[in-house]
């Protein structure tokens, strides 16, 4: 995870409706570098950064475009997270794992239909549920970290 600071330039804002609800996407640049800010608007929480105001920004590079994770607006005193795409697919990843591990556990369940085999399908429920526990506090952590980076 890296960190830019610098006057914001070339800001431009905007909501995007999609089939998932509307979200809020932000675009400028921080010392020349392409800065991309995008969150789920929930309808009283906005991205709050203007032209020449100082910002830091936490988050990765890809393409190079950088991708926001959290970002704080010193000019305003304001401290935000966003929902990143760099956290969905970890996500996906173990949460699908821990689904997958789930929908065995139950399959096994119903067609063996006995108790004998409560030692593979009590252990992969537990394991499923514990992955999916996983993907979510890795979202949690994620944005934790880059607002610790930002502090």
């Amino acid at each position: 995870m890296e960190v830019l600071r610098g006057k914001a330039t070339n800001v431009k804002s905007e909501f995007v409706g999609t089939e998932s609800g509307r979200h809020q996407v932000v675009l400028f640049e921080l010392e020349g570098k392409p800065v991309v800010v995008k969150d789920k608007y929930y309808g009283n929480e906005v991205i709050i950064i203007n032209e020449t105001d100082d910002v830091a920004v936490a988050g990765m590079k890809k393409n190079g475009v950088f991708y926001v994770i959290a970002y704080k607006n010193f000019t305003k005193d304001v401290l935000g997270t966003c929902f990143n795409r760099f956290e969905i697919k970890p996500m996906l990843l173990i949460g699908g794992i821990g689904m997958l591990m789930m929908c065995l556990a139950a399959v096994i369940g119903i067609t063996l239909n006995k108790y004998d085999y409560a030692g593979i399908f009590i252990p992969m429920s537990i394991i499923g549920v514990l992955t999916l526990v996983l993907s979510i506090s890795y979202s949690f952590n994620m944005k934790a970290k880059a607002k610790k980076l930002l502090d």
